[in-house]
């Protein structure tokens, strides 16, 4: 009994990180009997993937040190794993060119309008990794208005509250826009983006976690406010949506 006691600990962090794990993969909206798990946004699904991550490897961890803690180690055996600190990370988006973007073919809408609302989108993308990266929404209000920047600001806090600095990266080459259509002067755009996430340790500069490639299927609504277009609304999608 003894022996099984030692483990309950690691036990209960590993089911929590599954649990999140499994939250962040299918972006909630599951309802098992009395548990319900609401839907969650791109910004808090990679982040509840990266913590179910954490402490699922927590979980083993704290397991495995149960476990070897029946063997006695001299001084002489014991090794300390070097710590690498990153003292040059920054927010990379030189990258992020429209000339890269995937348009989709025979949308009906002129080649103009196409090119402009994917310059658009390519620059709220930089502007959502230097938001988050610098913890500043100063940077989305060129791009954002509405419900959307509400949603940008949210991230922000989100992120402000789990303690990390966060360093987006978005994969240009594999991300491309499904459809555009124009209804009552709104244009949507289908699209399938590919993002993954670092977080650091603002204190020392270590790199704690990094999630793997997540695919963001999503809507974006573009309208005019005065005379400048913005981006007002984005839906997101759970599982693969209308990507392929």
């Amino acid at each position: 009994m003894e022996t099984i006691f030692s483990y309950g600990p690691s036990l209960v962090i590993l089911l929590l990180g599954s649990f999140l794990l499994l939250t962040a993969i299918v972006g909630g909206g599951l309802e098992i009997k009395e548990i319900k798990i609401p839907k969650i946004e791109k910004t808090p699904r990679i982040l509840t993937a990266l913590l179910g991550m954490m402490l699922m490897t927590c979980g083993a961890s704290v397991g495995f040190i149960s476990l070897m803690s029946s063997f006695v180690l001299s001084p002489s055996q014991v090794v300390n794993a070097p710590t690498e600190i990153s003292q040059n990370y920054a927010p990379n988006t030189e990258y992020i060119v429209v000339d890269k973007i995937q348009l989709p073919q025979e949308t009906g809408i002129s080649d103009d309008v196409q090119k402009a609302a994917a310059t658009l989108i390519v620059n709220a993308n930089k502007a959502e990794i230097l938001a988050n990266f610098y913890q500043d929404d100063s940077y989305l209000k060129l791009y954002y208005a509405g419900y959307a920047l509400q949603q940008m600001q949210q991230n922000i806090e989100n992120i402000r509250q789990s303690g990390y600095i966060v360093l987006d990266d978005f994969n240009l080459e594999n991300s491309y826009y499904v459809s555009m259509r124009l209804n009552n002067n709104v244009l949507s755009i289908d699209e399938c983006e590919y993002w993954k996430t670092y977080l650091y340790d603002p204190s020392t500069g270590d790199l704690v976690s990094e999630s793997e490639w997540i695919l963001v299927p999503q809507t974006i609504s573009i309208e005019l406010v005065g005379d400048q277009a913005y981006i007002t609304a984005i839906s997101f999608y759970q599982n693969n949506a209308f990507c392929t």
